[in-house]
C-alpha cells in the first residue's frame, strides 16, 4: 500500500487496494465509518497517497463543521485544482451554472439549481476520467454542506463506464442533516463500506512503540486498551502522558485510570490531561 504509517489495519488495507483497483473497471465507492479517533482518516490518506501514485487526477475535499453552512464550500474545495481544464470543456449553460456556484461569475436573477451544476460535475468528471481513473476522496462526510452533498449527489447517480471511485469517511454515529446516498448510486458489487473497530491489544502494542516509543508490559498494556477502549487516538494521547510524565503504573498498587472520550466542538476528540492518571 502507500507509504503512510497504518498499524493494525491490514485487512482494511488490502480492501482499499481493492476497491481502488476496482475503479480501474468502473465506477466504484467506498466508505470508512466509525467512531472519532478510530482511524478513518489515516485509512483514507493511504488510499489517497496510494491513488495519486496510479490515478490520472485525485479530488480531495476535507469536511469541516465551521464551513457546513457556507453553500458549495466543499465543491469548491474538490475542483480547486482543475476547474481552469474542465470549464472550457463543459456547455455553456453548465458552464455558468457551475462557475456561479464557485463564485467565478456574477449570478443572474435566477440562481442555478442543483440538478444543472450537477450536471456540470458530471460533465467535469466524464472530462478528466478521459484522461485516467479519478478519485473522489471524502473524509469527514457529516460535514459537508448540503448544497453541496446534493450536487454529488446528482453527478455519481449518473456515473455509468466512467472509471470514477468515490472514498468517503463518515462517523458511524453521525446524525448529519444530509449524507452521500452512495446506495443509490452504486450497485451492491460495486460499493463497499468498513466499519473500524478497536485495535488489538497486539496493534496497540505494535502503535505505541511505534509512535511514542513507549513499552508496557503485558497488564500495563491491558489498561491502556481498556482505558481507551482500543481506539487508536484516545490510546496515543494516553501514551503520549506517560511518556510526559516518565511515568507507569506502578505494581502492587490499586489504578484507577479514565479517559475523556469526548469530542469538542470541532469534532475532534478531547486529549486527556495530566489528571487522567489517578494511582494511589
Amino acid at each position: 500500500m502507500a507509504a503512510t504509517a497504518v498499524v493494525g489495519r491490514d485487512e482494511e488495507l488490502a480492501a482499499l487496494e481493492a476497491f481502488l483497483a476496482d475503479v480501474l473497471d468502473g465506477p466504484a465507492a467506498l466508505v470508512l465509518s466509525g467512531e472519532p479517533g478510530i482511524g478513518k482518516t489515516i485509512l483514507w490518506e493511504a488510499g489517497v497517497e496510494e491513488a495519486r501514485a496510479g490515478f490520472g487526477r485525485v479530488l480531495v475535499c476535507r469536511g469541516v463543521e465551521a464551513e457546513a453552512s457556507f453553500a458549495f464550500a466543499a465543491l469548491s474545495e474538490l475542483l480547486a485544482g482543475v476547474v481552469g481544464e474542465v470549464l472550457p470543456a463543459l456547455a455553456p449553460p453548465r458552464r455558468r451554472a457551475l462557475e456561479v456556484a464557485l463564485q467565478l461569475a456574477e449570478p443572474g436573477e435566477v440562481a442555478p439549481d442543483a440538478h444543472v451544476i450537477g450536471l456540470a460535475l458530471l460533465d467535469s468528471l466524464r472530462a478528466l476520467a478521459e484522461q485516467g481513473s479519478v478519485l473522489v476522496a471524502l473524509d469527514d462526510v457529516q460535514w459537508l454542506d448540503a448544497a453541496s452533498v446534493a450536487v454529488l449527489n446528482v453527478a455519481v447517480r449518473r456515473l455509468r463506464d466512467e472509471k470514477v471511485g468515490v472514498l468517503a469517511t463518515v462517523r458511524r454515529s453521525a446524525d448529519a442533516a444530509t449524507q452521500l446516498d452512495l446506495e443509490r448510486s452504486f450497485s451492491d458489487e460495486r460499493r463497499g463500506r468498513l466499519d473500524l473497530h478497536p485495535l488489538s491489544l497486539g496493534a496497540l502494542h505494535r502503535l505505541l512503540e511505534e509512535k511514542v516509543d513507549l513499552e508496557l508490559t503485558g497488564p500495563e498494556l491491558r489498561r491502556i486498551h481498556s482505558a481507551s477502549g482500543g481506539n487508536p487516538y484516545f490510546a496515543l494521547e494516553l501514551g503520549r502522558e506517560l511518556v510526559r510524565t516518565e511515568t507507569k503504573p506502578a505494581a502492587g498498587r490499586a489504578t484507577s485510570w479514565s479517559c475523556d472520550r469526548t469530542t469538542s466542538s470541532s469534532g475532534w476528540p478531547g486529549a486527556p490531561s495530566s489528571s487522567v492518571w489517578q494511582t494511589g
